[in-house]
């Protein structure tokens, strides 16, 4: 049997498609990060965001459905981790002695 697309499904896969890269674009690449800083006693975990963005810029935009945004990566996180306060910010950080890098990040509190 063929199956049956209703104008209520059809109308959702942007949403779908949506939602589904979220997930497994950035979410599910976070979730070890998050456990085991959870695992090692820790109550915060902090995301950098630049090797995701450093790599969606150097995608064809055409090849993807959807490419999620800081806003979308965070409402993600949120969905798969809450109570948690998860924040986005960023700022200069050193990233080694005397050199400072501008990075984006999520905090994920669970404290």
């Amino acid at each position: 049997m063929n199956p049956v697309f209703s104008r209520e499904m059809l109308r959702s896969i942007p949403e779908q498609n949506r939602k589904s890269a979220i997930n497994s674009l950035i979410v599910n690449q976070y979730h070890n990060d998050i456990i085991n800083a959870a695992t090692s006693g820790s109550l915060t975990c902090i995301l950098d965001l630049e090797p995701y963005l450093h790599r969606v810029s150097q995608q064809n935009p055409q090849s993807l459905d959807y490419v999620p945004t800081i806003e979308d990566i965070v409402e993600g996180l949120k969905q798969k981790y809450p109570g948690c306060f998860i924040t986005y910010t960023e700022g200069w950080a050193e990233t080694s002695p005397g050199i400072k890098q501008f990075r984006k990040r999520v905090l994920v509190d669970w404290s």
